[in-house]
């Protein structure tokens, strides 16, 4: 809408990757839940000796991601308006004429 597609592409590489790392946390929290049931799975090395990281990581990922997308709305609110004028009155439309 903004024609801003390479500031919308990293957002949207960003939201998608903090998504997918709060995806593999919780996957890693399934996999640690299992085996604590006894249930013989094998889950990544990483996910298993890393649980918080992937959750805290993802979801600081995504925060950046969100961030950066409210400073590139306010920035196209305010160069919307550069003088701060009010936008002009609005005038109720002409009345339809019966048929």
């Amino acid at each position: 809408m903004g024609r801003r597609r390479v500031a919308g592409a990293g957002q949207l590489a960003l939201a998608s990757l903090g998504f997918f790392l709060v995806v593999a946390w919780s996957f890693g929290r399934l996999w640690a839940g299992l085996q604590e049931a006894g249930v013989d799975v094998r889950a990544p090395r990483f996910v298993l000796t890393h649980p918080n990281a992937l959750g805290w990581g993802g979801a600081a990922v995504f925060g950046v991601a969100w961030l950066w997308a409210l400073v590139t709305s306010l920035t196209m609110i305010v160069r919307a308006n550069p003088d701060g004028a009010p936008p002009p009155p609005v005038s109720s439309p002409p009345p339809i004429p019966p048929p």
